[in-house]
C-alpha cells in the first residue's frame, strides 16, 4: 500500500482504540495496587507510562491543582536523587479527583521527572532520569498526607 499523502492525527488513533474512562480507571486500580506491592520501582513507572504517559483520553479526566506539600515532597526527593543538579523548575500537577488521585511533570537542570501519589493510599513516586548521554533514571516510592483542595472554600 502507498502511504503517501496520508497523515494520522493522535485524535485519531485514541479514537480508534477505543478507550473508555472506565479503562482508565482500572489501569489507576493496578496501578496502585503495584504502588503498594510491588518492590522493583522501573517497572511500576514504566506501567504508568504506558498505561497514561501520552493517553490523551485519560490526560482529559483531570484538572490542574496546586499542593504545596506535594510539591516540596517532590523538589526533596529530587535533591537528595541529584543534589547539584539545581532547582525544580515546571512542575505542573494534575488531580482526578473522584479518583483521588495526582500526578505531574517537572525539570530539574535539565532532567525530566515525573509523579503520581495515591490521596486514599497516602503513597507516591517520584522518577527522575539523569542527563544524557546516561540512561540512568532514579525512582523513590514515598508516603505522605496530603489534604486535597476543598472546592466548596473558593
Amino acid at each position: 500500500m502507498d502511504w503517501t499523502g496520508v497523515v494520522f492525527r493522535s485524535e485519531d488513533l485514541y479514537k480508534s482504540q477505543g478507550e473508555k474512562k472506565e479503562d482508565n480507571i482500572m489501569d489507576l486500580q493496578t496501578l496502585k495496587k503495584k504502588l503498594l506491592n510491588d518492590k522493583e520501582l522501573a517497572p511500576l513507572y514504566n506501567f504508568f507510562l504506558d498505561h497514561f504517559g501520552e493517553n490523551r483520553s485519560f490526560m482529559e479526566l483531570g484538572a490542574p491543582v496546586e499542593l504545596p506539600l506535594l510539591e516540596a515532597i517532590v523538589a526533596q526527593i529530587a535533591e537528595q536523587m541529584f543534589p547539584r543538579g539545581g532547582d525544580i523548575v515546571g512542575l505542573h500537577l494534575t488531580r482526578l479527583a473522584d479518583e483521588r488521585f495526582v500526578h505531574g511533570a517537572f525539570f530539574k537542570g535539565g532532567r525530566i521527572g515525573g509523579v503520581f501519589f495515591f490521596e486514599d493510599g497516602q503513597t507516591g513516586l517520584v522518577a527522575l532520569s539523569d542527563l544524557a548521554p546516561s540512561i540512568e533514571v532514579k525512582y523513590a516510592r514515598f508516603s505522605a498526607k496530603i489534604q486535597a483542595p476543598d472546592p466548596s472554600r473558593n
